[in-house]
């Protein structure tokens, strides 16, 4: 059956996923973002269901706010062991923000997950594989790949074994080892997570080695290749609940002009894969394309298959945040409170990344149409709150509403790198403000609510500054809600609703 690809659009990268007992879970690499570790649920391996996070309480991690960001969560592997469900993964941070590999488990993925047994291990990209003795091995990236036991009670481990080194791209790393008649296949990245980026594999009949490559290496990828999706890498292996077998890799969809860029960050794929004798073809011919086809578990219809748009509202009016939303390194509970009268948002000087109360979507669509409305009624003079497009600190775009003696302002503030501008537009006295951001591949326009009820243009601008070529590391842009403030407190405003409309169309 043919599915689309990306299957986790936006900013999802690093995936890994196994088999429950009656469906499927994936996590993905969250960075600076909290919580941490998304997780999804599927029964066909298309349709993916945000579940909840692995990481939902700031006793269990410390997240760094310093410059430059991109630094936390690092490439997770989720495991299935013994009815048990495990992520290990890496905290990559500063020496006072708890940096290091770590392994978290739940019963049941819908649930709370166990704060980190962490390990005395080096390196990234950590993995598990039972073995069919029931030995626990954990897979690492540190000046090539390594393995050992592990103890998962405890977290202690046998002694370092060094087995592969790659096929000589850079930066061997993302390590899962598999085992299957006779043999363990050890499935790695190399060359960098950009353009250049692989899938290579090796095998052994023994897990300590010595491993051989692969004579069709790389198994997977599409560089130097004419197609709208580049830099694939980063698999994770898995046979289906029918025997047959499948690849997720992070990969990106730059747009069609030079030089090359993209816009939605590192994407989740979905890859069939066969097995030829003793070695599995990944995909069509090595790549990856925008339609796949391949035999799907659970018997998803084609109308399943086709998603046309993604729309997701909020009013706030529940207790806690939706599963969609993010903050930035740790919660925010005593500055963003959903109340009768929508989210408050109290400005903080704690905010040391972003400078501001700021609440995050992922931005997964291209075109994309985000409205928010606020209340300003408790606000003091000075404070400013917004809609914003958010890549890092340094690149960002703000549509603002600024509370001043005289009524509020509304303006647009652009920050790209060592650049920016602001921009004035009008002032009303009432107390609520809309306001829109849309956008598609080129371009995006802010527009507002004008005193005479009418949605008014304020301004445009190229959407480039905010793709990672331009200003990124290993995240991608986010649609946020944000208030900030002179003061130590300017009292708060209120979102009283935010909705976010995408379209499959890129």
């Amino acid at each position: 059956m043919n599915y689309q690809n990306p299957i986790l659009p936006g900013f999802h990268p690093d995936p890994s996923f196994c088999r429950g007992e009656d469906r499927y879970y994936m996590v993905t690499s969250s960075f600076e973002y909290f919580p941490g570790l998304p997780l999804f649920e599927s029964v066909d391996l298309v349709n993916w269901q945000p579940i909840g996070h692995c990481i939902t309480r700031e006793s269990q991690m410390t997240f760094t706010d310093a410059l430059p960001n991109a630094l936390g969560i690092y490439a997770p592997t989720i495991r299935r062991i013994k009815g048990r469900y495990y992520v290990v993964c890496t905290n990559v941070g500063t020496s006072d923000h708890g940096p290091g590999n770590f392994f978290l488990w739940a019963d049941d993925p819908h649930g709370e997950w166990s704060d980190p047994i962490w390990l005395d291990l080096p390196g990234i990209d950590p993995s598990l594989l039972e073995d069919d003795q029931g030995q626990i091995w954990y897979c690492g990236a540190h000046q090539g790949i390594y393995l050992c036991q592990l103890d998962l009670t405890d977290g202690s481990h046998g002694p370092r074994i060094d087995i592969w080194q790659g096929t000589g791209g850079a930066d061997p790393e993302g390590p899962h080892i598999y085992q299957k008649d006779g043999w363990y296949y050890l499935l790695i990245a190399e060359g960098g997570t950009g353009y250049g980026h692989m899938v290579t594999m090796a095998r052994s009949r023994e897990i300590t080695g010595p491993y051989e490559a692969c004579p069709a290496n790389p198994l997977l990828t599409n560089r130097s290749l004419p197609l709208p999706i580049q830099g694939t890498g980063h698999a994770d292996l898995m046979e289906d609940e029918n025997g047959n077998w499948w690849v997720v890799c992070l990969g990106i969809r730059p747009l069609e002009e030079f030089p090359k860029r993209h816009i939605l960050g590192r994407e989740t794929f979905l890859v069939p894969v066969t097995w030829q004798q003793e070695w599995p073809d990944f995909g069509v011919n090595g790549s990856v394309l925008p339609e796949m086809a391949g035999p799907l578990p659970g018997n998803p219809s084609a109308v399943d298959l086709q998603q046309k748009a993604y729309d997701f509202f909020d009013d706030f009016s529940e207790a806690s945040l939706a599963t969609a939303w993010n903050t930035l390194c740790r919660p925010r509970d005593n500055q963003l409170m959903p109340t009768a009268k929508g989210l408050a948002m109290v400005v903080s000087r704690e905010e040391k990344l972003s400078g501001q109360t700021w609440l995050g979507h992922r931005l997964q669509h291209l075109p994309f149409e985000i409205t928010a409305t606020f209340d300003l009624s408790e606000a003091s003079a000075g404070l400013n709150c917004g809609l914003n497009l958010f890549l890092n600190p340094t690149h960002r775009y703000d549509l603002v509403v600024e509370k001043t003696a005289t009524g509020n302002l509304v303006k647009a503030t652009f920050a790209m790198g060592p650049f920016g501008r602001e921009e004035e537009f009008f002032t009303f006295k009432e107390t609520t403000a809309s306001l829109r951001i849309k956008g598609d591949t080129k371009t995006v326009i802010f527009e507002a609510l004008n005193p005479a009820g009418e949605w008014q243009k304020l301004t445009e601008v190229p959407l480039h500054y905010l793709t990672t070529e331009t200003g990124g590391i290993f995240t991608g842009p986010y649609v946020g809600l944000f208030a900030r403030g002179e003061k130590e407190t300017a009292g708060k405003v209120y979102c009283r609703s935010f909705h976010y409309h995408g379209r499959f169309d890129f």
